[in-house]
């Protein structure tokens, strides 16, 4: 019976031994894996910060986008409303007789000199008693008559050679020229200091 308790004895050893060894298996085995989680669990986080630094940066940049957008628009519009007024403002500008003979004869001497000879003019059927009284004794003529705001366009005799000195056309060359003008000056007003 001594064999056998010994046998039994060495069997509780041997398992005892199998079992601290499992145990310390097990324990190393969950601290990999706890370790192994926490290296997930930082690069999952490392991740996800990266990806929301990323959505802020676009939605900033967006936000930047529209908001450039919308100072553009304003000042466009601004501008525009500018020109409106101005179109408002030259209306008018036959209201005043001897302001606007003064600009439609300052506009025959500014085409006189692009165009040689005898001039064809174009004229608003309202202006034909003023422009006839400003070509009185020159070889210039006035030609057909079409709706106009003011001012007139002008040909050689032959026709080859023209001059757009309507006042809706001097408003759209003012407009396309001083327009980066007019936005600039907008745009330094819109910055703050």
């Amino acid at each position: 019976m001594e064999l056998l308790k010994k046998i039994d004895e060495e069997g509780k050893r041997q398992a005892q031994s199998i079992l601290d060894e499992a145990e310390a298996k097990a324990r190393q085995r969950l601290a990999e894996a706890e370790q192994q989680i926490q290296a997930w669990r930082e690069e999952h986080l490392k991740h996800a910060q990266q990806e929301i630094e990323s959505e802020k940066r676009l939605i900033l940049s967006r936000a930047r986008a529209r908001a450039r957008e919308t100072v553009l628009r304003a000042k466009g519009q601004a501008a525009e409303k500018l020109f409106e007024q101005l179109s408002r403002d030259v209306t008018g500008l036959r209201s005043d007789p001897s302001t606007y003979r003064a600009f439609l004869a300052h506009c025959l001497k500014e085409t006189e000199r692009e165009i040689p000879g005898p001039l064809v003019l174009q004229i608003d059927p309202q202006d034909e008693s003023l422009v006839r009284e400003i070509i009185r004794g020159t070889s210039h003529t006035i030609g057909e008559k079409i709706k106009m705001l003011g001012g007139f366009i002008a040909t050689n005799q032959r026709g080859d050679l023209l001059i757009d000195n309507r006042l809706e056309t001097r408003i759209a060359n003012l407009r396309q020229h001083y327009r980066p003008e007019l936005s600039q000056a907008l745009f330094d007003r819109a910055k703050p200091d």
